[in-house]
């Protein structure tokens, strides 16, 4: 699956039914990028490198967050743009 969307669309698309059957309207709720952003973020943290710089857990600072959180979206967007060449690769 393709999508121009750069968010990468839905990270767990379902399509939802009310109770007679019919599609009901969907909230699209985290994106691909959001969901890849966050293993990301997870990877970064358990990295003793950056735990190391991070300090005692109750006392991480606000540029390290920035640090982490701007990394964590620069490498998630790296991912979706490897998906969707790979996905265009897979389907010539």
């Amino acid at each position: 699956m393709t999508t121009n969307d750069k968010t990468g669309g839905p990270a767990f698309p379902v399509t939802p039914t009310d109770k007679s059957g019919q599609i009901a309207p969907t909230e699209c709720g985290m994106t691909l990028l959001d969901d890849f952003a966050a293993h990301v973020a997870q990877g970064l943290l358990a990295n003793p490198v950056w735990a190391e710089k991070a300090g005692p857990s109750d006392g991480i600072s606000r540029l390290f967050r920035s640090q982490i959180s701007q990394a964590s979206f620069l490498i998630a967007q790296d991912l979706l743009a490897e998906r969707e060449r790979v996905m265009k690769e897979l389907n010539q």
